[in-house]
């Protein structure tokens, strides 16, 4: 499977080769999640604005 290093300068020409790599998720992960559908958030109320919790 493919990853996306993280981080990387964008270039077009050069995506593929240098921006991905392959990789054995069971054996670098310990768990992986798979969500076949999301939403977006919905913004959270401003009151109360820098006040903790």
């Amino acid at each position: 499977m493919l990853e996306r290093a993280i981080g990387v300068i964008y270039r077009p020409e050069t995506e593929r080769q240098s921006h991905n790599l392959y990789v054995d998720i069971c054996a670098r992960f310990d768990v992986a999640v798979y969500l076949d559908e999301t939403t977006a958030l919905a913004p959270r109320s401003h009151r109360g604005r820098g006040a903790a919790g």
